[in-house]
């Protein structure tokens, strides 16, 4: 019982990291773009690519770190369906 609730509040964490990592990262890149539109270095289509693949970006990592938690998840699950 105290394994699973230790690793319950470790995936938890690491989900939690892992988003305000993202979601700094995304203002990064938002900011960068805004900043580089309005000094006239890039144009708007360049800002809206780099928010686009920082979001496809986003997605995938996301997806790699749901990964673990659900193979726990199915592991808990066998025999129930």
């Amino acid at each position: 019982m105290r394994s699973k609730k230790s690793y319950e509040m470790s995936t938890q964490m690491i989900a939690a990291i892992q988003g305000m990592v993202l979601t700094a990262g995304f203002l990064g890149a938002l900011f960068l773009g805004a900043y580089q539109v309005l000094h006239g270095k890039k144009t708007i289509g360049d800002a809206i690519l780099l928010i686009t693949y920082f979001a496809q970006l986003q997605g995938m990592v996301s997806l790699l770190g749901l990964e673990p938690r659900l193979k726990y998840l199915k592991s808990r699950t066998v025999g129930v369906f």
